[in-house]
């Protein structure tokens, strides 16, 4: 083969090897574009969602607040058919599950089930509206949470007793199956022990610990449980597969 065949076979090589190199580069860097614009799409969905979760269950608590310094509800001279009828009321305006009045003692004025052990119901009575964990409810057995609020009397201002609203897990989980980051994409949130207590397999909820599961998810979990948002990689089912967390406020350390 003469000189001059040889050098453009040579040249021709040496084109394709840099075409195949170049190619290569730019599928890895769109690669990698494409990761970061990933990661950066999954922390924004998860830090705005968990956002507008907290804005919702201020409002809960705002609702709760209200209602428990409203008169008929705090009032000595108003009989108890008509006080639980009251809250009822508020809570079919509101679209909670269900609502409850209890005693001092934590008892039910609707029907005497007592509540004296729930933290909820303790330290609303300590004067604190707040959002319980999940519990399951002494009434259908169900999962979900209660919001909190003390009941002021009429007149004198004490506190006489507690007032709360139920939500059951099911009104959650409409919420969060409205966050979307991908088609294969779903959304969970955990408490502050990094047990799984909003998932769209109920299975897990109150049975899955991730802090448990250690690794990347533990680091993670407890990464949001400190107030903080970010993003990780895990192995599940065999599929690297990315998490972002973001905390919730107004909660005692949920994490979404």
């Amino acid at each position: 083969m003469k000189l001059r065949g040889k050098i453009q076979i040579i040249f021709s090589l040496t084109i394709i090897v840099s075409l195949l190199v170049l190619g290569f580069i730019s599928y890895n860097s769109s690669v990698t574009i494409a990761r970061d614009d990933m990661e950066t799409s999954i922390q924004n969905t998860a830090k705005l969602s968990s956002g507008q979760i907290s804005a919702l269950l201020e409002s809960y608590k705002h609702i709760a607040t209200v209602v428990g310094k409203d008169d008929i509800i705090g009032g000595t001279d108003v009989d108890n058919a008509k006080k639980i009828s009251t809250v009822e009321q508020y809570a079919k305006d509101y679209g909670f599950t269900s609502a409850n009045i209890l005693d001092a003692s934590g008892v039910s004025i609707k029907d005497g089930t007592d509540f004296s052990d729930r933290e909820y119901y303790k330290r609303a009575l300590n004067g604190e509206t707040n959002i319980s964990g999940i519990t399951l409810s002494k009434y259908t057995n169900t999962y979900g949470f209660s919001i909190a609020a003390p009941i002021y009397a009429k007149g004198n201002g004490d506190i006489t007793g507690v007032i709360y609203f139920r939500v059951d897990i099911d009104f959650m989980l409409d919420i969060i199956s409205n966050i979307i980051v991908s088609k294969n994409s779903y959304a969970f949130i955990v408490d502050e022990n990094g047990t799984v207590i909003v998932h769209e397999d109920q299975a897990q909820i109150c049975e899955n610990n991730l802090i448990e599961q250690g690794g990347n998810t533990k680091a993670a979990v407890e990464d949001g449980i400190a107030g903080n948002t970010g993003i990780t990689t895990l192995t599940w089912n065999g599929m690297e597969q990315m998490m972002g967390y973001a905390p919730i406020s107004n909660t005692d350390g949920w994490v979404l």
